[in-house]
């Protein structure tokens, strides 16, 4: 499929390479590169239909053909030079054990803060607990790379987030993870005011909050 490369790092880039880097992938496989973007496929299928399709026309000039991949939902495109241009950002093929934020995105703020809302919609989520009789915010992010833990826990830190870190390590061979949790109303307000969601699922659960509130 033929692709036309941004020009420059922008916000647009920097938040779809952290959808990239939560839920996407590349490699080749018989010398041709094939990059894959899936979800899953209740929770996200409204997000890749109203969201990431658009992301991908406007960021790439690609039309991307969204279809169910068994439990998951998605696309695939063959594209050698997308898959360059991605291994010239800083993002691996094969396996993203310990992938990290390309550091051109890390060094800037703009670009982290948008950045770090593609991996929050991909590998975190946005919960609603009850907690005594009152809903209670909270933004989760989890990794088996402790390098994007550091890296994300660097990004909330500088900007003055308040939050938790913690590692959950298992006995039954599975890779330990690296969880981050952002609680609490104002912390909330600060995260949607600097980052913001751009996922349906989270922004049905913030109207539900802001109701509850007023």
């Amino acid at each position: 499929m033929r692709v036309l490369l941004p020009f420059g790092i922008t916000t647009a880039l920097a938040y779809e390479t952290g959808l990239h880097i939560g839920d996407g992938s590349m490699n080749y496989y018989n010398n041709k590169g094939l990059y894959s973007l899936r979800g899953n496929k209740i929770k996200d299928k409204l997000f890749f239909d109203e969201v990431v399709k658009s992301l991908y026309s406007s960021l790439y000039h690609i039309e991307v053909k969204l279809r169910d991949f068994g439990d998951v939902y998605g696309f695939q495109i063959c594209s050698d030079e997308l898959i360059e241009f991605k291994k010239n950002l800083g993002l691996p093929l094969g396996p993203k054990r310990n992938i990290v934020i390309p550091k051109i995105i890390l060094e800037n703020n703009l670009l982290s803060l948008a950045c770090l809302r593609g991996l929050i919609e991909t590998d975190g989520n946005f919960y609603l607990e009850n907690k005594n009789g009152a809903l209670y915010p909270r933004i989760e992010f989890s990794t088996t790379s402790q390098s994007l833990s550091k890296q994300v826990c660097f990004i909330l830190s500088k900007n003055n987030f308040n939050f938790s870190k913690w590692c959950t390590e298992y006995s039954n061979g599975w890779l330990p993870i690296h969880r981050i949790c952002i609680r609490g109303y104002a912390n909330l307000q600060k995260y949607i005011k600097e980052v913001d969601f751009f996922h349906p699922f989270f922004l049905q659960k913030l109207a539900l909050l802001n109701d509850y509130k007023s």
